[in-house]
């Protein structure tokens, strides 16, 4: 059975990036079952769509991932995180010690579903 990921990123670019290169559903485990433009709309999703992951974007408006996660977790204890942004360090430490699994950079995006298929399974 394919593991559920939520996409949550600001930028519908990046979104439709993501949401076209994971769904590794045949081959690793992976299906793409949402995205959210915003912190607030990714925990309202979780609930109406409990997906087993969240790819979640470190950096956005409003409600941080940073501080998404920590509400995910309090709330989702066993939906896993794992949050990219889109350079360097910014937000990596504290996205971790808001329980975040792991912390990869857009640019890695080959990384981050070699990732997410080793948590899938």
């Amino acid at each position: 059975m394919a593991a559920r990921v939520l996409v949550v990123d600001d930028d519908p670019d990046i979104r439709f990036l993501l949401g076209v290169t994971l769904p590794f559903s045949e081959e690793g485990g992976l299906e793409v079952v949402g995205e959210a433009k915003s912190g607030e709309e990714s925990i309202r999703l979780i609930e109406e769509l409990e997906p087993d992951l969240v790819l979640m974007d470190v950096m956005m408006p409003n409600m941080t991932g940073i501080e998404a996660t920590r509400r995910i977790k309090q709330r989702f204890p066993h939906v896993r995180v794992v949050g990219f942004s889109a350079g360097g360090d910014d937000g990596h430490n504290e996205m971790l010690q808001a329980g975040a699994e792991a912390v990869f950079d857009k640019a890695t995006v080959a990384d981050l579903a070699e990732a997410l298929e080793a948590l899938a399974r």
